[in-house]
């Protein structure tokens, strides 16, 4: 069996650490600065209420000081580029971005989405994972959301559960966190090793060039993967152990129809050439024809198009 979905499970780049929070939100006139709903390696997320409107917002606070001592600057004017020019129903709105020069902040502010991300959604079930329907209807509105970032030139890097959030009613899930994502061409190959490690692609465990939309692809199959499962696919009772596996392409196959373990199957090919695009997974009929789920107020069953 997978091993069970934890927080732990999931080591990230940069172990997280509270920045100097920002005290004084004078700055902030527009907006009543509430709770901490959210914490980032150099960024607090506040909930925020537009005082002329009552609309809430997620507050993401950066420290100008905090990014510089990372070394994360050209990150930092990345994400801002990006997330500012994309629109789609399942990727978190970027309205703004408010800079205080006096305090070296700056405030993106975002849609706030009333639910939580996908880690908690998935372990919250009773179960500890979601029923094939759910997932596969959810995970296609992701993978739609990455095609939009592939055909538009851009690719995610750090694709995971916790990077997608969920409405409490489990209806919608959208695409959040761009901190690494990066813009992208037919041809180009990237060198850069980011990401969550036991999401990310061999090619990246190895530091060698890739293509950042072959990478994505991985890991919206580890993705996949927990949701269905709600474990990691790697065998290993130990991360490292798991990583190796992992850089192998050693997977556990799931308790699932045989045509989602051949999704897994070639969406963990070692061989970047090998592997299938974004393109094989949102076309994908077995699928498209499977994304259903019984709502749980009417019974009725809606279908991945209800939803996008």
């Amino acid at each position: 069996m997978p091993e069970i979905l934890s927080q732990s499970s999931y080591t990230q780049d940069n172990e997280l650490t509270r920045p100097e929070e920002c005290v004084n939100y004078d700055w902030l006139s527009d907006f009543d600065v509430k709770e901490t709903i959210g914490l980032g390696t150099f960024s607090e997320v506040k909930l925020g209420v537009r005082r002329s409107t009552g609309q809430k917002f997620a507050l993401k606070i950066m420290s100008h000081e905090k990014i510089i001592e990372l070394g994360a600057f050209d990150k930092f004017q990345s994400e801002l580029d990006i997330h500012l020019k994309l629109r789609h129903p399942n990727i978190v709105r970027l309205y703004e971005a408010i800079t205080c020069p006096k305090d070296k902040y700056t405030c993106l502010v975002t849609e706030l989405v009333d639910g939580q991300d996908m880690l908690d959604y998935v372990t919250d079930q009773p179960e500890g994972k979601l029923d094939l329907g759910e997932s596969l209807r959810l995970f296609l509105q992701i993978a739609n959301a990455v095609q939009y970032l592939h055909t538009n030139g851009i690719v995610h890097r750090d694709l995971k559960l916790e990077n997608i959030m969920v409405d409490w009613e489990g209806k919608k899930a959208k695409l959040i966190d761009f901190g690494l994502a990066c813009p992208w061409a037919p041809g180009k190959l990237l060198r850069e090793f980011c990401g969550t490690p036991l999401y990310a692609a061999p090619e990246i465990h190895l530091q060698q060039e890739y293509a950042g939309p072959k990478a994505d692809v991985w890991s919206l199959g580890v993705v996949l993967y927990c949701m269905v499962t709600g474990g990691v696919p790697w065998p290993g009772c130990t991360d490292p152990e798991a990583l190796n596996n992992a850089v192998q392409g050693i997977w556990i196959p799931a308790e699932v129809p045989s045509q989602l373990n051949e999704i897994f199957r070639e969406s963990f090919q070692v061989e970047m050439k090998e592997r299938i695009g974004i393109m094989d997974i949102v076309e994908n009929e077995w699928m498209l024809k499977n994304s259903t789920k019984k709502s749980r107020a009417s019974g009725i069953y809606n279908t991945i198009t209800h939803d996008l």
